[in-house]
């Protein structure tokens, strides 16, 4: 009986100890329990979310000194910023007395179904607080679906309801917050950068010359391509008059081109997808100064051939098309290509490419 005792008590030991190590084991693939643990995984979040807030902070520097060369190479770029935006920089940051019309600018839906409804309408039964819900996440924070950042308006304001007595400073609130407190961050880094190619004191003469529209048209260039302004301005070099067949079928071409075909075609031969504030008169190329748009003939070229563009100088050499419809295939192609960065080999399969800034080739048979 006593030996019966003793196996009794060791298979009820081995079975405790194996159910110890089982729950050790699932604890471990749970991760951590504790709240010292949950503590430390926390604060490793919250440090990675820095990091990445940081980097894109990095980035908007980054952004200023391209922005920043751009003004100094007189050279439009692929960056339209907001109006806000730009009269933010011309005033190193500093918010201005706002008015109703600079909310509408920034978010006419913000103006009108928020603003102007809770200013019009009794606001204690939409139950709010002193804080704004934004739909996307404080600038580098990763998004998480639908989650928004909620951002108080003044300390304690998320224990603070808006009333009729309050509703006018929360609206003020609101506007200032979605104006300069949600872009204050990323236009400070952004200034840092452009302050590195344009010095402080040249910004603040520049912002006593220009708007801030003016601002964007000189970084972006003027918003659409006037077909008109760009055909006026157009010259012709190499033996090409404006009465051959060649400028009428160009022209025709380009009549038929969507306005991102048209960015498309002018990137191609510029280097820039958007005219330069004046229009066309104002075309530059990459060599610096005034280049007029140009179409030559290169009538040395294979019939049929691919055109060739030289950036530098705005210029785009046409040979000989049997038809209307053999240049716009052969404008196509050019175009397809080139917006990836081609050569001659890449479409006529020779051996050695061209060097430069010139694009040629002959198209493949139908």
């Amino acid at each position: 009986e006593a030996e019966e005792a003793n196996v009794a008590e060791a298979e009820e030991a081995n079975v405790a100890e194996a159910e110890t190590v089982e729950a050790e084991a699932a604890a471990a693939e749970a991760g951590p329990s504790s709240e010292g643990d949950e503590a430390a995984g926390g604060e490793g979040a919250e440090e990675g979310e820095a990091r990445s807030r940081a980097a894109v902070l990095d980035d908007y520097v980054m952004l200023g000194r391209f922005l920043g060369l751009a003004l100094l190479e007189q050279v439009t770029v692929g960056v339209r910023l907001h109006e806000s935006v730009c009269r933010l920089l011309l005033s190193a940051g500093k918010p201005w007395e706002y008015t109703l019309a600079d909310v509408e600018r920034l978010d006419p839906l913000l103006l009108r179904h928020k603003v102007r409804y809770l200013l019009d309408n009794e606001v204690e039964p939409l139950g709010l607080d002193f804080t704004d819900a934004l739909h996307d996440e404080a600038a580098g924070a990763p998004l998480r679906g639908a989650a928004r950042q909620v951002v108080e308006l003044k300390p304690g304001g998320g224990a603070l309801p808006v009333t009729e007595e309050n509703k006018a400073e929360y609206v003020d609130l609101v506007c200032r917050w979605r104006l300069f407190g949600a872009v204050g961050a990323p236009v400070e880094a952004l200034l840092r950068g452009l302050h590195a190619a344009v010095p402080a004191p040249i910004l603040r003469e520049l912002s006593a010359l220009v708007q801030p529209s003016d601002l964007a048209l000189m970084l972006a260039g003027e918003p659409h391509i006037d077909l008109a302004d760009w055909r006026r301005h157009c010259i012709t070099a190499g033996g090409l008059s404006r009465r051959s067949r060649r400028f009428r079928w160009f022209w025709r071409v380009v009549r038929s081109y969507s306005q991102q075909e048209r960015q498309q075609l002018l990137q191609f031969v510029t280097g820039s997808r958007q005219p330069p504030v004046g229009g066309f008169a104002q075309l530059q190329g990459f060599n610096g100064g005034v280049h007029k748009f140009t179409l030559c003939a290169a009538s040395h070229e294979p019939k049929d051939s691919l055109p060739r563009v030289h950036a530098c100088i705005c210029t785009l050499d046409l040979p000989e098309y049997s038809s209307c419809g053999a240049m716009r295939r052969a404008l196509h192609i050019a175009l397809s290509m080139g917006a990836v960065g081609f050569d001659d080999a890449a479409v006529a399969g020779d051996d050695e490419a061209p060097s430069g800034d010139e694009s040629a080739g002959t198209p493949p048979p139908d």
